[in-house]
């Protein structure tokens, strides 16, 4: 009986150790996961531990020997934005001595409000000692703000979407541009102020009884 205990004893961390596997489902805002970047990857955070987990061939993050908590799962991506979720990992005690029960909880949760305020529950199944649920993607990001004058853009392409930008800047309002129009009158006295001064002092120089002569053929 002693001998049980103990070797249950030395096979708590072993037991404390979970598996989650986290994965994208296709759907109308991402048809084709696999067209994420590479760069994609989601972390789980709590006050005192962090896990990160790339994303894989199959669309799924990877998260192993994580301890029970309750934290924040987020994922990274610079194209496309995800719902947020808070799981709960916890140990369950069985009346007799061991640690060999689990459950794995997840909700959708809200930036900015307490903790406790949890949305939709989101359904989590354990297969071949594997948690596994889904995190739904919210939509596309958009890094460009839409000005008067200029056509909408193709989101996602950000070549395009400059060029596409650039063409469609409608010249009036250039010429409003507070900046455009100080620069103009700059190069109007850089350049024709001389050109007034020359013909001044051109007309200043004629003598004053050839201009007296040329008055009097004038009349």
């Amino acid at each position: 009986m002693h001998v049980s205990k103990l070797i249950t004893l030395v096979s708590l961390p072993l037991a404390l150790a979970f598996h989650l596997r986290v994965a994208i489902p296709s759907s109308q805002q991402l048809l084709h996961p696999n067209t994420l970047p590479a760069s994609t990857h989601a972390t789980l955070t709590t006050l005192s531990n962090t896990y990160s987990a790339p994303l894989r061939s199959d669309n799924t993050f990877d998260f192993r020997n994580v301890t029970s908590g309750s934290y924040l799962l987020d994922v990274h991506c610079h194209t496309h934005a995800f719902a947020p979720l808070r799981v709960d990992v916890r140990d369950i005690v069985p009346a007799v001595m061991g640690f060999d029960g689990q459950e794995v909880q997840v909700w959708g949760t809200f930036r900015g409000n307490e903790w406790s305020n949890t949305g939709e529950v989101v359904q989590a199944q354990k297969e071949n000692e594997i948690w596994a649920f889904d995190v739904k993607v919210q939509g596309g990001k958009d890094y460009f703000v839409e000005r008067t004058g200029c056509e909408p853009t193709m989101p996602y392409k950000i070549r395009l979407r400059l060029l596409t930008m650039w063409k469609s800047v409608s010249p009036l309002s250039l010429l409003k541009n507070p900046m455009i129009l100080i620069a103009g009158v700059s190069m109007l006295f850089v350049f024709g102020m001389p050109y007034i001064m020359d013909n001044s002092w051109s007309f200043s120089s004629i003598p004053h009884h050839e201009l007296t002569q040329s008055q009097w053929t004038l009349n």
